[in-house]
């Protein structure tokens, strides 16, 4: 799991940088899925590793990872409302660079096709980052 200020940092930006989309928590909760209609997202972290960059105090411990998003939205309705949220995610966190987190990577959606229940349609989005944290 990812360090907790990059959890804060993200899920803290995400109304501004895409307003209209609602993020949901899914991680140890389970929303109402009664209350959840039309577009919709998720996010899971997953660090890949922390490693020394410099010596001294402060010294910098340099965390990589990925920001993983999920997008939902109602199945029936094709593929062009997904394919737009996720070019509004993209657009938005393409350049983030914010409190020691800069973003080096953005995917388009891991399938192309997509994936549905029969009740919903999901595409995920890798977001690929760095966090130098000094201590």
């Amino acid at each position: 799991m990812s360090s907790r200020h990059v959890r804060q940092q993200f899920r803290s930006s995400w109304s501004f940088k895409v307003p209209g989309i609602d993020l949901l928590e899914t991680i140890n909760d389970d929303p109402n899925h009664d209350d959840v209609s039309g577009i919709w997202a998720t996010v899971s972290f997953n660090a890949f590793n922390e490693t020394a960059v410099s010596l001294g105090s402060p010294s910098c411990r340099r965390e990589e990872g990925t920001i993983a998003i999920t997008l939902s939205n109602t199945s029936g309705d094709g593929d062009n409302v997904l394919s737009n949220a996720a070019e509004q995610v993209r657009n938005a966190y393409r350049y983030w660079n914010t409190e020691g987190i800069r973003v080096t990577q953005i995917d388009p959606p891991l399938d192309p096709d997509g994936f549905s229940d029969g009740m919903n349609y999901i595409v995920d989005i890798d977001i690929t980052y760095v966090y130098d944290n000094y201590i």
